[in-house]
């Protein structure tokens, strides 16, 4: 009877913290709730993308300090170059969130853009081949941006969006994206043109 006692309670266990393992690389076990681990303050310590529009190609890696972009052009030579920044996370369990990503060019200049607004986890989406909490859906309420002459300007510069979570570990979490997007281009408005992008940023909990 023990050992069939143990098989149940191990059974239970089991089965409760498996629930949490959402994204693709998250741990198999976890004592804290998927919200409990995200909540927090978190900075962004690496990440790399690529993405490719009718002009060439952009590849960017990001080593926690300085973020190195080459430009490969359908024709002519690679275009390199580098910038300082800093970006923090912060994910309150209340259900709001804010980043603070500063800029700085290889002249000194220095750009600071706040935003702000709500989150909540995304549900199950087959089409969107997502499992519940999965990912998260990030509803921006206003944005600031400061430059380093004390020009500023507040509005909504950016779209709302949707991360999607690779690995969330106590400490660490891993946003993965893949997307395309089709644009008219600004100089010929009958030309159709496309851009995809593919990435990931790697976050570290303060």
């Amino acid at each position: 009877m023990k050992a069939v006692k143990y098989i149940l309670i191990l059974t239970i266990i089991t089965s409760t913290f498996i629930g949490c393992k959402k994204g693709e690389n998250d741990p198999f076990l976890s004592l804290k709730s998927r919200k409990a681990r995200i909540s927090g303050e978190w900075t962004m310590s690496s990440a790399e993308s690529k993405s490719t529009d009718e002009s060439g190609t952009m590849t960017s890696t990001y080593d926690g300090a300085t973020q190195t972009n080459t430009f490969t052009p359908i024709s002519g030579t690679n275009v390199i170059s580098t910038t300082k920044i800093t970006s923090d996370f912060t994910i309150d369990k209340n259900g709001t969130f804010k980043t603070v990503s500063t800029t700085t060019s290889t002249s000194g200049s220095t750009t600071v853009i706040t935003t702000e607004g709500n989150w909540v986890f995304a549900g199950k989406s087959k089409n969107a081949d997502l499992k519940k909490k999965e990912a998260i859906l990030l509803s921006i309420t206003s944005q600031t941006e400061t430059g380093e002459l004390g020009l500023s300007q507040t509005g909504t510069f950016m779209n709302d969006g949707i991360l999607i979570i690779d690995r969330l570990k106590n400490k660490e979490m891993i946003i993965k994206y893949d997307e395309s997007r089709d644009y008219v281009n600004n100089t010929n408005s009958n030309l159709n043109e496309k851009e995809t992008r593919i990435g990931s940023m790697t976050f570290t909990q303060k």
